[in-house]
Formats: structure tokens, C-alpha cells, sequence
């Protein structure tokens, strides 16, 4: 990175550090708690629906006002007060046993979490070194999704050996104090816009094909959330470590790929081409996890690392090049807002079509609206459009 080695720490590290220990406790929350959720604690099918659910609409509904409020508020203290507040969500839930305090904390985590995932993307975006912006985002990736992978790594052997309520404690602890280390984040100056500007910002045409590329690519998140877990269960007979294991692989090629590819789009690599080769390969990858044989689906799932890896670093860079700095936040809480729909709209298509048609079917035909998405010319043409900003 640009920026002079003694403050790395403070303009890269923190901020990365933060959004790891939101990976934390974000990965343990949605692939380890529905165990807890129903063989410790005996929450219906429909109590665990409804969790996650108003987890997500709460996730959705909070995205936008974070980063609004980084445009109008450093986004160091939005960090501070948002890790914290994470903490205390941790604390709640390795506590309560009741169904309503349970989802009271469950909302916190969201609200919270969320908050620290998107202002940590605003203080990067209003930091970095433009021609430094693959650099930076692929290592701010290795970080949040080496979080990712330590928690698929770990939380099953974690869950056995200390059980849930100091597992919870002991992400919650670490979450706490990197939240204190916010306090050590620089005041960056903002400057508030006023909700117009936002406004036409989003309706250039450029913006609103890629927001619409963004939206139908992550909807396929949606048939992972509601249906991959259950294949690998089901389909697969995997046990909840092998499971972890099998998720780290793709956290693996993802780190390494957001890595290489952002580098090489700081030195020129056509950010159209990137796009194009990560959904197709993400597309064709997600329709081959589905073979019912565990080395080809790992495999499959391997490749489809690389073509999502690759994807993160068009979105990442698209932000970058589409939105002014001042109102950066605001619009990178947008963006976040439209993938987060995305999953929630896939999740509500796919979740049925798993349970009634099988678990390998969202993963097959949302593989096969990744590979749609890429082939057609317009929204290949709109998301190529930010290559050349």
C-alpha cells in the first residue's frame, strides 16, 4: 500500500482487524447457532425461520443509515460504538436461553454488525490511494474471510470442547477488544452532502446497471444460505467439522484470489475481463458442487472461491471509481443494501426449491443464472463500464 509503513497500522490494520472480528462472530452465528438453536436450546423449525429472518431484514435495514452516517460522522467512532455494541450482543447470547431475549441480542448482532462491516469499508474507500484500490480491498478480503475460515476451522472443536456459552464469550472478548482499539483510529474529515446528491448519484445509468449486475449475482449467496449447509448435511452425510473443513477450502481460494486478481487490476488488468471469467467460473463451479461425490464437490467448491474472489474485487473497485469520496459511505451502504436484498430474495426463491425438489437444486440453478448473467451482452456491457471511469 501506499501509505507510509508507520501508519499502516492505523489506516489499513484496525479497520481490518474490526471487520475480522465481525467475520468472527457473524460466520459462528449463521453456520454453528441453528445447531445450538435447536438441539441445546429446542427452538421450533419456525423460531429459527423467524430469527434469521429479522436478522436479515434487520442487516438490510440498517446498512444504508451506517453509511450515511460515516459521510456525516468519522467512521472511527461509527466503528467504536458499533464493535462494541457487537460485544454486548455476544455477552446477551451466550447468557439467555428465552426465545424473545435471544432474538432481542440476535437483532443487536445485526444492527451492530453490519454497522462494523460497512463503516469499515467506508474509512478504507476514504483513505486508500486510488490506484492502490485492488491492493487494498484484496487484503482487507484476506482478512475478513481468513476470520471466516478460522471459524469454519475452529468452531465445531470449539463447540465440543468449551461449549457454546464460552465459545460466544471468547469471540465476543475479542470482538470487545478490537472495538477499544477503534479509540486509536484517526478523525477523518467529513463533509455532509445532503440526501440529493445521493439521489443522483444513484440514478446515472452507469450506477444503475451495476447495481442491478450486483443484485442478480448475489442472490446465489441466497441458495447458499438457505440450502448448502443442508446439502453437505443431507446429500453429502458430512459431520459439522467436516462440514467447517469443507467451507474453509473455498474461504481459501477466495483470500488468495482477491489477493492476486486486485493487484493485478492496480497494474491494468481489465476489470470487464475480471467480471466476465469470476461469474462464469462462480456459476459453472456452483452447478458442479451439486454432483453427489465429496472430492468433485470440493473441488467444485475450490473453483467457485476463485470466481466469487475475482467478483469482490469488481465490486470493490466499482465503488471506487463510481462515487465521489465525500459521499462514499453513503453509497457504499447502498451497494451493501442491493447484495444484501440479493440474498434475501435468492434465500426466498431457493428455500423452498431445496426443500421441496432437493438441495442440489438451488445450487444448480443458481449456477445457472451466474452463467446467464455473465453471457448477456447489456449488464456485461454496464459492469464492463467501470473499467474505464
Amino acid at each position: 500500500m501506499s501509505i507510509p509503513t508507520a501508519s499502516r497500522w492505523r489506516f489499513f490494520y484496525l479497520p481490518a482487524l474490526l471487520s475480522a472480528s465481525y467475520a468472527l462472530l457473524t460466520a459462528f452465528a449463521v453456520f454453528y447457532m441453528p445447531v445450538h438453536f435447536k438441539e441445546t436450546l429446542g427452538y421450533s423449525g419456525t423460531q429459527i425461520g423467524l430469527l434469521f429472518g429479522v436478522y436479515g431484514v434487520t442487516a438490510l435495514v440498517v446498512m444504508l443509515p451506517s453509511g450515511l452516517s460515516t459521510d456525516a460522522v468519522s467512521p472511527g467512532r461509527v466503528l467504536l460504538v458499533a464493535a462494541i455494541l457487537m460485544a454486548v450482543s455476544a455477552l446477551g447470547m451466550s447468557q439467555v436461553t428465552s426465545f424473545p431475549a435471544f432474538l432481542a441480542f440476535f437483532m443487536l448482532l445485526g444492527v451492530a454488525g453490519n454497522s462494523v462491516k460497512v463503516a469499515s469499508e467506508s474509512f478504507l474507500y476514504k483513505t486508500h490511494d486510488p490506484r492502490r484500490t485492488g491492493e487494498v480491498f484484496g487484503l482487507y478480503q484476506v482478512f475478513k474471510m481468513g476470520a471466516y475460515t478460522l471459524m469454519m476451522l475452529s468452531g465445531g472443536y470449539l463447540l465440543i470442547t468449551i461449549g457454546f456459552q464460552w465459545t460466544v464469550l471468547l469471540i465476543g472478548t475479542i470482538v470487545l477488544f478490537s472495538g477499544l482499539l477503534a479509540l486509536a483510529l484517526p478523525n477523518i474529515p467529513v463533509k455532509w452532502s445532503g440526501l440529493s446528491f445521493y439521489v443522483a448519484d444513484i440514478r446515472r445509468p452507469s450506477v444503475a446497471v451495476f447495481v442491478a449486475w450486483l443484485f442478480l449475482f448475489t442472490s446465489h449467496w441466497g441458495a447458499e444460505t438457505t440450502s448448502y449447509a443442508l446439502f453437505l448435511r443431507e446429500n453429502l452425510g458430512l459431520t459439522v467439522v467436516q462440514m467447517g473443513w469443507f467451507m474453509a477450502g473455498e474461504f481459501v481460494t477466495f483470500m488468495a484470489t482477491a489477493w492476486f486478481v486486485g493487484r493485478a487490476c492496480d497494474r491494468g488488468l481489465d476489470l470487464g475481463r475480471v467480471m466476465w471469467v469470476g461469474v462464469v467460473l462462480a456459476g459453472l463451479s456452483h452447478v458442479g458442487m451439486a454432483w453427489p461425490w465429496v472430492a468433485s464437490s470440493f473441488t467444485f467448491r475450490m473453483l467457485h472461491g476463485i470466481g466469487d474472489g475475482s467478483v469482490s474485487v469488481v465490486m470493490y473497485m466499482g465503488v471506487s471509481r463510481l462515487f465521489l469520496r465525500e459521499r462514499i459511505g453513503g453509497n457504499s451502504g447502498l451497494i451493501n443494501f442491493v447484495t444484501m436484498s440479493g440474498v434475501l430474495v435468492g434465500a426466498t426463491v431457493y428455500g423452498p426449491m431445496g426443500e421441496s425438489m432437493g438441495y442440489q437444486y438451488p445450487l444448480i440453478f443458481s449456477g445457472l443464472t451466474m452463467v446467464a448473467l455473465g453471457l448477456f451482452p447489456r449488464l456485461h456491457k454496464g459492469a464492463s463500464a467501470i473499467g474505464h471511469i
